[in-house]
């Protein structure tokens, strides 16, 4: 655990907030709804921070503004009390999530030391605390390492119950299956994909608990579900507008069939790997899909033929969401198996099937192959992290330049749609004042608009977008300069009336 924890904190503090954590920042600060409101193609004035804590934001107002957002509330809730007290800081708003991730290595292994297997357990939490994925989501301010923890400590519980619950009394049972009942209910409150994995659980559950066991895990489970619906049922029905309009990454084209299942097949080398997700028209992505096969049907294969019973729970706690998302992408494509890397609620379910594969093995391969795997998935960690702070770099460089009465432009016309809100939020963010007007596109901006723009003596534009030069006011504005490209970012354009030679300024 502790060691999980230094490959984590390293390099907690180095990366700026991406979007989603900015998301988190909106939310955590009930800010997100409003946000999302702003009229694109309007000049704005006094824009706002909406991912900063103001006097009178509330818990009732994160939880009424999540709506707004396509997650359950309890990350977000426990964000806004965490930054109350230590602040905004990229590395102590991330703490927690390190906390909650390198915590989770735990149930892994107190699951393989119930089963039997304590020196695979140590493996298994070897491997999960070093697994590109795990280590991601414990260095981001997201809600997936709490689910995680959350997911994993329900699945502890659950075998020990399974183990030893007939030795229990009564009371001890009553605390022990409400202990199991709590853990759902947060996991759920803390993300939707939890649910794929204790869906996972119910199928080893019915699979392997009869009489009183089975029907003390009913009763837990429903009393959960209870409490989930009476606390957020009216909450996702609000937000259900919002999640079945996110199909951002949305793959529909010809051949969508095949390149979900070579996702499927590769998962598990992007789960334990730091590897770029693939050029889904290359060839390339044939090997990583063969690798992710031949390790997942080896596995099985191996623990199947060692007659390796304790492997069940593992293999419904991996292969339960994987099969689930890729049915759900090839009925209604929308590429949810991207996501399952990004949760990792499935991971510990993949570790922990492939370590027992290896004690399958004769002595010494099993300490051999895992030292190999250890070494393999930590050198592709590439720690410590080189610093990219992209969006404070843009912001420094407008917030030297920028004085009140300019105009800043994001503009992403035919660029993702999404790309004005998150250059807008990304780069304000590390602005400490904003001064000037604003004004998002993502399509030609409206007359009253371009009406408005030739009454500003200078024009600034954030863009993404690589076929032409930005130009906001043709016939009004002539390029003064422009810098390098900012990764992430794009281009910094600044326009005036003045006639001169375009000029490239370094950020």
């Amino acid at each position: 655990m502790l060691f999980a924890a230094v490959v984590r904190v390293t390099t907690l503090g180095v990366e700026d907030y991406w979007l989603d954590e900015l998301h988190a920042l909106l939310d955590s600060a009930g800010g997100r709804g409003a946000f999302e409101a702003l009229p694109v193609g309007e000049i704005l004035h006094d824009l706002p921070r909406y991912t900063d804590l103001t006097a009178d934001c509330s818990w009732g107002a994160v939880w009424r503004d999540m709506r707004n957002d396509s997650h359950p509330p309890l990350y977000f809730l426990l964000l806004h009390g965490w930054r109350r007290l230590v602040g905004d800081g990229e590395l102590l708003v991330r703490l927690p999530s390190t906390v909650f991730s390198a915590l989770s290595v735990i149930p892994l292994a107190l699951i393989l030391r119930e089963l039997g297997r304590p020196r695979a357990g140590l493996v298994a939490a070897l491997l999960l605390s070093v697994a590109y994925a795990h280590v991601l989501i414990g260095q981001q301010a997201r809600p997936y390492s709490l689910a995680v923890l959350l997911v994993s400590s329900s699945f502890a519980l659950l075998i020990m119950l399974e183990r030893r619950g007939e030795g229990l009394g009564r009371l001890q049972k009553t605390l022990c299956w409400s202990a199991y009942g709590v853990l759902v209910a947060l996991a759920m409150l803390t993300h939707y994909f939890a649910g794929l994995a204790l869906l996972g659980q119910a199928v080893y559950v019915l699979f392997r608990l009869r009489g009183a066991a089975l029907r003390n895990w009913a009763i837990a489970l429903g009393c959960a579900g209870l409490v989930w619906a009476l606390v957020w049922l009216p909450g996702f029905c609000a937000q259900w507008g919002f999640i079945a309009g996110q199909d951002w990454v949305a793959d529909a084209g010809p051949g969508r069939l095949a390149r979900t299942l070579i996702r499927a097949s590769d998962l598990p080398v992007r789960m334990l790997l730091a590897t770029r997700l693939p050029n889904w028209s290359s060839l390339s992505v044939i090997y990583p899909a063969l690798l992710g096969l031949l390790l997942l049907v080896g596995s099985i294969v191996a623990v199947w033929r060692c007659r390796t019973r304790v492997a069940a729970v593992f293999l419904c706690w991996y292969l339960v969401p994987c099969i689930s998302l890729a049915l759900l992408d090839a009925l209604t494509s929308k590429q949810l198996l991207t996501h399952l890397r990004y949760s990792s609620v499935a991971l510990p379910g993949l570790v922990g099937l492939v370590v027992l594969a290896a004690s399958c093995l004769r002595r010494p391969m099993p300490a051999v192959l895992a030292g190999i795997a250890a070494v393999a998935i930590a050198l592709t960690l590439r720690l410590p992290a080189l610093p990219s702070p992209q969006a404070r770099v843009a912001a420094q460089l407008l917030q030297t330049q920028l004085r009140p009465g300019d105009l800043l432009v994001f503009d992403a016309q035919g660029w993702i749609p999404l790309w004005v809100r998150r250059d807008l939020v990304q780069v304000t963010y590390y602005m400490p004042a904003l001064a000037c007007d604003v004004l998002m596109l993502n399509a030609a901006p409206p007359p009253e608009t371009v009406a408005r723009l030739g009454g500003y003596e200078r024009i600034f534009v954030v863009s993404p977008r690589i076929d032409a030069v930005p130009h906001p006011a043709p016939g009004i504005m002539q390029l003064a300069g422009r810098s390098e490209y900012i990764r992430d970012i794009g281009w910094i354009y600044s326009f005036a009336r003045t006639a001169g030679q375009a000029t490239t300024t370094q950020p």
